[in-house]
């Protein structure tokens, strides 16, 4: 990371050029930068200052200016972190940098049985040995692209200290391919970007990205990529970072626009194909019959998928000769098509080891092909076969047999090849025992994510069951990191099979970890689809509710006039069925909306609407409403309202032992003491936050806390104090910029 004094406000200054830019488009006319000023109460002088870099904008008139030009609250929230890194940098100087995490260390395992490719292996070595360190591994399904690329990217790990990224793009799998957005969240949250600090853009993800990236030594293996365009936004630009890139295609567009260079795979030589053969089986087994060995080498064509999974059959039958084996296999046929140049057919060599499988391994294996997500666990697999017990023995057998993988431990995954297969086989079930399975899976993925959605937000309703697998915040959190893509496309599945009422709970569930994770499009998305089941249900509840969680989504990524609009929507018809949490639900999303948009007069009479709405025997509305009321009472500078409120919000937090309300509310008690000059008593009330953002491992706000406390030891004259919180916090930001 560039560490200059000058870079975060230097990305300040072109980040307000392009709001401005956005509004004028929005308004079809340039904007009047006198007017502008006027509007926000500083003089024309001032804002050309702030807006040529001359000076850092004071965080209040930020606030103004970003509420003048509509930004989106996610985009506030970035460029608020981008002026408080600009003000610690010119406060701090430059100063060493202090990684508070080890780097990431994300490449999968190396797979043992790998042999030969030594002159591809090199290949790729000298490739990335100068700029630019781009290389695009090509090849037919199933040839050793993954696991070349593995191979080269762990051997040359300590060439790239500063972490090693990977992501499969899953580009030619039925959901696939993954949304570079969707990689790169999780590519900034590796590197120590605090979620809330993601842009919600896919350029702007990429350029802060890339800006992490700068003057370290980073290797990024990107797999199964479908097209250039998937890839693109992924890759780093600094000279002492690499890229190493697997696909089907030959992806030319990267030779093009980046200078990437290529080593195409080709098949392996009988030689070559041989020794894997070797490495796999008994050796005496292979010296006793080498021709058979050579014939099983010819049915296989050479591809190393098929010998991995024709090994795997040939070592479950010791007692046949390899001769015999050979013989039985020839007479066997089957078809699947692959994408590419080669005519191969190796369904058979996977009817081989399927047929001599157990049958609770077969329905497993087939069932694979209802789930959508990348990889399952055991938990997932007991599901699809309907029988725990059983699912170990059948994970492992198929695991053995080398028909799933597993990527990390606990969680299996299948080859593209391997799944179209398997969902070829599932005519082997009836209709009736398909639906059972996707019913199973259903209700194991939503009871255990209610399960972690009362754990990382309490109070919520806990779920016992399946989800009791789940003890802790960490534990939650983790799981959801894990099941995301599943739980996102289980709500598609869900539809479609009827499972309306599912796919909306599905939905509604995962919302908190999808906003804590600052996954904003993700989480509109969902709701989306969540809405077409909730209008299939005619439930007014269920459409009100749903309503506004997607409006919550869509005021996160700036579209703050259709959330208003919804949310009116949501509020009619919580009216209309009598439900009155409902509408105080949407006057408190209504707060964030106005409020963000610097509305807060208008904010805080639906804040006084949701506080009078609260059941008063309900202490987590009745603390939200607090809430609501004394955060915009602060921004309007009514400070002794704003802590008599905080403090019956605290009072019913502290009950419920919700730790993030108490670290939110608890800030503004800090804001609203400094405001009326108490720097010690909002220094006690900022000491408090932060200890709840650092246990809950929220860096953004930490950070943000501790620039507020901060100030308040500047303003009581403790300027050393005030120059650490600015060293840590800058050391908490230093990941973003």
């Amino acid at each position: 990371m560039d560490d200059r004094p000058g870079t975060a406000h230097q990305t300040l200054v072109e980040e307000l050029a392009a709001a401005i830019l956005a509004a004028e488009g929005r308004a079809g006319r340039s904007r009047n930068r006198k007017a502008l000023a006027k509007s926000i109460h500083v003089s024309a002088s001032s804002l050309y200052a702030y807006l040529n870099g001359t000076t850092v904008p004071p965080s209040g008139v930020l606030t103004d200016l970003a509420a003048a030009l509509g930004v989106a609250p996610v985009t506030a929230e970035r460029l608020h972190a981008l002026r408080d890194r600009a003000a610690l940098t010119r406060r701090v100087g430059r100063g060493p940098r202090i990684r508070s995490d080890p780097p990431p260390r994300q490449l999968p395992p190396v797979v043992s049985a790998f042999v030969g490719r030594a002159a591809e292996l090199a290949a790729v070595r000298d490739l990335l040995a100068t700029p630019p360190r781009v290389v695009v591994i090509d090849g037919m399904p199933g040839v050793g692209k993954t696991t070349l690329a593995i191979h080269a990217a762990s051997e040359m790990a300590d060439r790239f200290p500063d972490g090693q990224l990977y992501a499969d793009l899953a580009g030619f799998a039925n959901g696939g391919p993954i949304d570079p957005a969707e990689v790169l969240h999780s590519f900034l949250i590796a590197l120590g970007v605090p979620s809330r600090a993601v842009p919600a853009r896919t350029p702007t993800r990429s350029a802060l990205f890339r800006s992490h990236l700068a003057g370290q030594r980073v290797l990024v293996l990107l797999d199964n990529v479908r097209s250039a365009d998937d890839v693109l936004p992924l890759l780093p630009n600094h000279p002492g970072c690499a890229a190493i890139v697997t696909g089907r295609h030959r992806l030319d567009g990267l030779t093009v626009k980046v200078g990437a260079k290529r080593v195409g795979l080709n098949l392996p030589t009988v030689g070559e194909s041989l020794l894997l053969l070797g490495s796999l089986l008994p050796a005496e087994r292979l010296r006793a019959e080498p021709e058979a060995a050579s014939d099983l080498v010819d049915l296989c064509a050479q591809l190393p998928l098929a010998l991995s999974v024709a090994a795997a059959y040939v070592q479950s039958r010791p007692g046949p000769s390899l001769r015999d084996l050979v013989r039985e296999l020839r007479a066997e046929r089957g078809a699947l098509g692959i994408p590419g140049s080669w005519d191969i057919d190796i369904a058979r060599v996977f009817r081989w080891s399927y047929d001599v499988l157990a049958r609770p391994a077969q329905r497993l294996f087939r069932r694979l092909g209802l789930h959508p997500g990348p990889t399952i666990d055991w938990h997932g697999c007991a599901a699809l076969l309907g029988h725990a017990a059983e699912a170990y023995e059948a994970i492992g057998a198929l695991h053995a047999a080398s028909l799933v993988g597993e990527r990390q431990h606990g969680r299996f995954h299948l080859h593209d090849l391997l799944r179209a297969y398997a969902s070829g086989r599932l005519s082997d079930d009836s209709p009736f025992e398909r639906q059972a399975a996707v019913d199973r899976m259903l209700e194991l993925y939503l009871g255990t994510a209610i399960r972690a959605r009362a754990l990382i937000q309490p109070p919520a309703a806990a779920a016992g069951g399946p989800g009791s697998i789940l003890t802790s915040y960490g534990e939650a959190m983790a799981w959801f990191a894990d099941e995301i893509r599943t739980l996102r496309s289980l709500v598609s599945i869900a539809m479609s099979y009827g499972r309306d009422e599912q796919a909306w709970q599905l939905a509604w569930t995962c919302s908190v970890f999808l906003r804590r994770t600052g996954r904003h499009q993700e989480r509109a998305e969902m709701q989306q689809t969540a809405l077409l089941a909730a209008e299939r249900s005619g439930d007014d509840h269920v459409r009100a509710t749903t309503l506004r969680l997607l409006a919550d989504a869509l005021n996160r990524t700036g579209h703050q006039e259709e959330a208003m609009e919804l949310l009116t929507r949501s509020i009619k018809l919580s009216e209309a069925a009598g439900e009155l949490d409902g509408v105080r639900q949407a006057h408190l999303s209504l707060v964030r909306v106005l409020g963000g948009l610097n509305r807060h007069v208008e904010a805080l009479d639906h804040a006084t609407r949701a506080l009078e709405l609260a059941n008063p025997l309900d202490d987590a509305a009745v603390a939200d409403g607090y809430t609501a009321l004394a955060k915009q009472q602060c921004r309007l500078g009514r400070y002794s309202e704003t802590l008599a409120n905080a403090a019956e919000a605290v009072k019913r937090y502290r009950k419920l032992t919700n730790r993030e309300g108490i670290a939110d509310i608890t800030s503004a008690m800090g804001r609203a003491e400094l405001g009326q000059g108490h720097h010690g008593a909002a220094i006690d009330h900022f000491k408090a936050a932060l200890d709840i953002d650092l246990a809950l491992n929220d860096r953004y706000w930490a950070a943000r806390t501790l620039v507020s406390m901060a100030e308040a030891y500047d303003l009581g004259g403790d300027r050393a104090r005030a120059a650490e919180c600015r060293k840590r916090a800058l050391n908490l930001f230093g990941h973003q910029f």
